[in-house]
């Protein structure tokens, strides 16, 4: 590539998000091709964001709103 060759390098991807956030974002992994795309997501088990979940119900609050500030 830095050659400017333009052959292929390899026929599929694997990329992968090993946390999640108190945003609510899931750990992941995938695995693509110039095609498709399959991701596999897991439910987020944070602390955080269970707990927030809660208190935004108990307290009658947007998660969306308590979340991002929108």
């Amino acid at each position: 590539m830095i050659k400017g060759n333009n052959e292929s390098i390899r026929d599929y991807l694997f990329t992968e998000n090993l946390w999640s956030t108190h945003f609510g974002n899931p750990r992941c992994e995938s695995v693509q091709n110039k095609q498709w795309k399959y991701i596999r997501y897991y439910k987020n088990e944070n602390i955080y964001s269970k707990n927030v979940k809660v208190i935004a119900k108990d307290h009658n609050i947007n998660l969306t709103k308590l979340l991002y500030g929108n």
